[in-house]
Protein backbone atom coordinates (compact mmCIF):
# COMPACT_ATOMS: atom_id res chain seq x y z
CA UNK A 1 0.00 0.00 0.00
CA UNK A 2 2.77 2.65 1.02
CA UNK A 3 3.94 2.28 -2.47
CA UNK A 4 1.05 2.34 -4.13
CA UNK A 5 0.14 5.78 -2.58
CA UNK A 6 4.02 7.04 -3.11
CA UNK A 7 4.39 8.63 -6.58
CA UNK A 8 3.15 6.75 -9.51
CA UNK A 9 5.36 3.97 -11.22
CA UNK A 10 4.78 2.93 -15.17
CA UNK A 11 1.78 0.86 -15.48
CA UNK A 12 2.47 -2.46 -17.66
CA UNK A 13 -0.26 -0.75 -19.87
CA UNK A 14 0.20 3.26 -20.94
CA UNK A 15 -3.45 4.23 -22.13
CA UNK A 16 -2.51 7.31 -23.61
CA UNK A 17 -0.19 5.35 -26.47
CA UNK A 18 -0.98 5.79 -29.58
CA UNK A 19 -1.88 2.75 -31.99
CA UNK A 20 -1.31 2.20 -34.83
CA UNK A 21 -4.79 2.25 -36.13
CA UNK A 22 -6.95 5.28 -34.41
CA UNK A 23 -10.14 4.63 -33.25
CA UNK A 24 -13.29 6.41 -33.92
CA UNK A 25 -16.22 7.82 -31.53
CA UNK A 26 -18.12 5.16 -33.28
CA UNK A 27 -15.85 2.36 -32.39
CA UNK A 28 -15.66 3.52 -28.66
CA UNK A 29 -19.29 3.39 -28.57
CA UNK A 30 -18.98 0.00 -29.72
CA UNK A 31 -16.73 -1.28 -26.75
CA UNK A 32 -18.04 0.64 -24.57
CA UNK A 33 -21.60 -2.13 -25.61
CA UNK A 34 -19.40 -4.85 -25.55
CA UNK A 35 -17.92 -3.58 -22.19
CA UNK A 36 -14.66 -4.01 -23.26
CA UNK A 37 -13.10 -1.08 -20.74
CA UNK A 38 -9.33 -1.89 -21.52
CA UNK A 39 -9.71 -1.99 -24.81
CA UNK A 40 -11.71 1.46 -24.84
CA UNK A 41 -9.16 2.69 -22.23
CA UNK A 42 -6.22 1.80 -24.48
CA UNK A 43 -7.65 3.66 -27.74
CA UNK A 44 -9.55 6.84 -25.71
CA UNK A 45 -7.07 9.08 -26.78
CA UNK A 46 -7.36 8.34 -30.54
CA UNK A 47 -9.99 10.96 -30.75
CA UNK A 48 -8.22 14.26 -31.42
CA UNK A 49 -8.29 16.79 -28.22
CA UNK A 50 -10.89 18.99 -30.25
CA UNK A 51 -13.89 16.17 -30.37
CA UNK A 52 -13.17 14.83 -26.89
CA UNK A 53 -16.77 16.07 -25.91
CA UNK A 54 -18.92 15.28 -23.14
CA UNK A 55 -20.09 12.10 -24.68
CA UNK A 56 -16.24 11.18 -25.01
CA UNK A 57 -16.24 12.25 -21.47
CA UNK A 58 -18.91 9.61 -20.35
CA UNK A 59 -17.44 6.62 -22.35
CA UNK A 60 -14.42 7.11 -20.57
CA UNK A 61 -15.96 7.80 -17.28
CA UNK A 62 -17.93 4.43 -17.76
CA UNK A 63 -14.42 2.68 -18.87
CA UNK A 64 -12.53 3.63 -16.61
CA UNK A 65 -15.24 2.44 -13.44
CA UNK A 66 -15.80 -0.28 -15.05
CA UNK A 67 -11.96 -1.46 -15.75
CA UNK A 68 -11.14 -0.07 -11.55
CA UNK A 69 -13.95 -2.50 -10.41
CA UNK A 70 -12.88 -5.27 -12.08
CA UNK A 71 -9.76 -5.43 -10.45
CA UNK A 72 -11.22 -5.33 -7.59
CA UNK A 73 -14.00 -8.03 -7.99
CA UNK A 74 -10.81 -9.97 -8.85
CA UNK A 75 -9.08 -9.65 -5.76
CA UNK A 76 -6.51 -7.27 -7.20
CA UNK A 77 -7.09 -4.32 -4.97
CA UNK A 78 -3.58 -2.50 -4.84
CA UNK A 79 -3.88 -2.92 -8.89
CA UNK A 80 -6.86 -0.87 -8.99
CA UNK A 81 -5.63 1.63 -7.08
CA UNK A 82 -2.54 1.91 -8.63
CA UNK A 83 -5.07 1.96 -11.53
CA UNK A 84 -7.21 4.76 -10.50
CA UNK A 85 -4.27 6.75 -9.74
CA UNK A 86 -2.73 6.81 -13.21
CA UNK A 87 -6.24 7.48 -15.01
CA UNK A 88 -7.03 10.22 -12.39
CA UNK A 89 -3.46 11.52 -13.71
CA UNK A 90 -4.38 11.07 -17.25
CA UNK A 91 -8.09 12.34 -17.04
CA UNK A 92 -8.72 15.35 -14.46
CA UNK A 93 -12.18 15.00 -15.14
CA UNK A 94 -12.77 11.46 -13.70
CA UNK A 95 -12.29 13.61 -10.63
CA UNK A 96 -15.91 14.94 -10.82
CA UNK A 97 -17.59 11.04 -12.07
CA UNK A 98 -18.96 10.10 -8.70
CA UNK A 99 -19.30 6.60 -9.66
CA UNK A 100 -15.34 6.22 -10.52
CA UNK A 101 -14.55 8.50 -7.26
CA UNK A 102 -17.10 6.18 -4.59
CA UNK A 103 -15.29 3.29 -6.39
CA UNK A 104 -11.91 4.25 -5.99
CA UNK A 105 -12.68 5.75 -2.39
CA UNK A 106 -14.54 2.25 -1.40
CA UNK A 107 -11.08 0.49 -2.44
CA UNK A 108 -8.81 3.21 -0.91
CA UNK A 109 -9.79 3.09 2.78
CA UNK A 110 -9.52 -0.30 3.97
CA UNK A 111 -6.18 -0.96 1.85
CA UNK A 112 -4.61 2.45 3.40
CA UNK A 113 -5.06 1.07 7.25
CA UNK A 114 -2.05 -0.27 6.98
CA UNK A 115 -0.06 3.36 6.62
CA UNK A 116 -2.37 4.37 9.28
CA UNK A 117 -1.79 1.56 11.80
CA UNK A 118 2.00 1.46 11.56
CA UNK A 119 2.28 5.15 11.47
CA UNK A 120 3.69 5.54 7.60
CA UNK A 121 3.74 9.34 7.75
CA UNK A 122 4.27 9.54 3.71
CA UNK A 123 2.33 6.60 3.01
CA UNK A 124 -1.12 8.71 5.40
CA UNK A 125 -0.25 12.22 3.70
CA UNK A 126 -0.28 10.49 0.22
CA UNK A 127 -3.17 8.78 1.49
CA UNK A 128 -4.72 12.17 2.65
CA UNK A 129 -4.14 13.78 -0.66
CA UNK A 130 -5.76 11.07 -2.26
CA UNK A 131 -8.83 10.68 -0.28
CA UNK A 132 -9.51 14.48 -0.40
CA UNK A 133 -9.21 14.14 -4.60
CA UNK A 134 -11.93 11.72 -4.13
CA UNK A 135 -14.27 13.46 -1.88
CA UNK A 136 -16.00 11.07 -0.47
CA UNK A 137 -18.48 11.68 1.97
CA UNK A 138 -17.68 13.80 4.32
CA UNK A 139 -18.16 11.21 7.88
CA UNK A 140 -15.84 8.71 5.74
CA UNK A 141 -13.05 11.92 5.77
CA UNK A 142 -13.77 12.35 9.19
CA UNK A 143 -13.19 8.94 10.59
CA UNK A 144 -10.19 8.95 8.68
CA UNK A 145 -9.07 11.89 9.67
CA UNK A 146 -9.90 11.30 13.89
CA UNK A 147 -7.71 7.47 13.22
CA UNK A 148 -4.50 9.48 11.78
CA UNK A 149 -5.23 11.81 14.34
CA UNK A 150 -4.96 9.43 17.23
CA UNK A 151 -2.27 7.14 15.80
CA UNK A 152 0.04 8.94 13.73
CA UNK A 153 -0.12 12.99 13.36
CA UNK A 154 -2.49 15.54 14.44
CA UNK A 155 -1.05 17.37 11.81
CA UNK A 156 -1.37 14.72 9.22
CA UNK A 157 -5.24 14.36 10.01
CA UNK A 158 -5.16 18.18 8.35
CA UNK A 159 -6.19 17.19 4.61
CA UNK A 160 -8.76 14.62 5.86
CA UNK A 161 -10.49 17.18 8.10
CA UNK A 162 -10.37 19.57 5.35
CA UNK A 163 -12.00 17.19 3.37
CA UNK A 164 -15.10 16.84 5.97
CA UNK A 165 -15.41 20.65 6.55
CA UNK A 166 -15.72 21.13 3.24
CA UNK A 167 -18.55 18.60 2.78
CA UNK A 168 -20.08 19.93 5.39
CA UNK A 169 -19.14 22.68 7.91
CA UNK A 170 -20.32 21.07 11.25
CA UNK A 171 -16.81 19.50 11.60
CA UNK A 172 -15.43 22.52 12.00
CA UNK A 173 -17.64 22.34 16.11
CA UNK A 174 -15.42 19.07 16.45
CA UNK A 175 -13.02 19.39 19.74
CA UNK A 176 -10.14 16.95 17.44
CA UNK A 177 -10.70 19.35 14.78
CA UNK A 178 -10.29 22.23 16.45
CA UNK A 179 -6.88 20.43 17.91
CA UNK A 180 -5.55 18.93 15.20
CA UNK A 181 -5.88 22.75 13.51
CA UNK A 182 -4.81 24.75 16.45
CA UNK A 183 -1.49 22.39 17.05
CA UNK A 184 -0.86 22.82 13.05
CA UNK A 185 -1.02 26.53 13.40
CA UNK A 186 1.36 27.18 16.19
CA UNK A 187 3.79 25.64 13.90
CA UNK A 188 3.82 27.62 11.11
CA UNK A 189 6.75 25.72 9.07
CA UNK A 190 5.14 22.77 9.26
CA UNK A 191 4.23 21.51 5.55
CA UNK A 192 0.31 21.52 6.23
CA UNK A 193 0.22 25.13 7.80
CA UNK A 194 -1.33 26.68 4.76
CA UNK A 195 -4.06 24.05 4.46
CA UNK A 196 -4.90 24.77 8.36
CA UNK A 197 -4.80 28.27 7.90
CA UNK A 198 -7.44 27.98 4.93
CA UNK A 199 -9.56 25.53 6.89
CA UNK A 200 -9.43 27.86 9.99
CA UNK A 201 -10.21 30.96 8.24
CA UNK A 202 -12.11 29.98 5.53
CA UNK A 203 -14.06 27.05 5.86
CA UNK A 204 -14.50 27.28 9.69
CA UNK A 205 -14.94 31.01 9.54
CA UNK A 206 -18.44 30.83 11.14
CA UNK A 207 -17.10 28.49 14.04
CA UNK A 208 -14.72 29.95 16.50
CA UNK A 209 -12.38 26.45 17.20
CA UNK A 210 -12.33 25.04 20.89
CA UNK A 211 -10.18 26.04 23.39
CA UNK A 212 -8.32 29.16 21.26
CA UNK A 213 -8.48 30.72 23.46
CA UNK A 214 -5.13 29.76 24.68
CA UNK A 215 -3.37 29.42 22.14
CA UNK A 216 -4.41 32.91 21.24
CA UNK A 217 -2.58 34.11 24.74
CA UNK A 218 0.28 31.83 23.89
CA UNK A 219 1.34 31.67 20.43
CA UNK A 220 1.94 34.92 17.92
CA UNK A 221 1.49 32.05 14.68
CA UNK A 222 -1.96 31.53 15.82
CA UNK A 223 -2.41 35.21 16.63
CA UNK A 224 -1.73 36.57 13.63
CA UNK A 225 -3.72 33.64 11.12
CA UNK A 226 -6.94 34.03 13.79
CA UNK A 227 -6.74 37.66 15.05
CA UNK A 228 -8.51 39.41 12.29
CA UNK A 229 -11.08 36.85 11.75
CA UNK A 230 -11.95 36.70 14.92
CA UNK A 231 -12.29 40.15 15.37
CA UNK A 232 -14.43 40.85 12.78
CA UNK A 233 -16.88 37.91 13.67
CA UNK A 234 -16.89 39.16 17.15
CA UNK A 235 -15.14 36.10 19.02
CA UNK A 236 -12.97 37.82 20.79
CA UNK A 237 -13.80 40.22 23.53
CA UNK A 238 -12.41 41.82 27.09
CA UNK A 239 -8.58 40.41 27.46
CA UNK A 240 -8.90 38.76 24.69
CA UNK A 241 -10.21 41.11 22.28
CA UNK A 242 -7.14 43.28 23.69
CA UNK A 243 -4.82 40.47 23.07
CA UNK A 244 -5.18 40.33 19.52
CA UNK A 245 -5.20 44.39 18.58
CA UNK A 246 -2.06 44.42 20.83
Amino acid sequence: MKKILLPLVAMASCFSAVAEERYSMEDLTALHKAQSWNELLYHANDIRPSKRDNAWQALVSDAATGAFNSYVSSGAADSAIGLGQQLLTEYAFLSKSSDFTQSFAKALVPAAQSCIKYSMEGCVESYGQLLAELSPAGSVSFEEGTKVFQNVSKSLAIPFYAAAVKQSPEYCADEKVSNALLYTLDRPSNSQFALAKEVATNGCANTALTNFENYIIDSQSVRETLCPTYLSKGYVKGVMKKVCQS
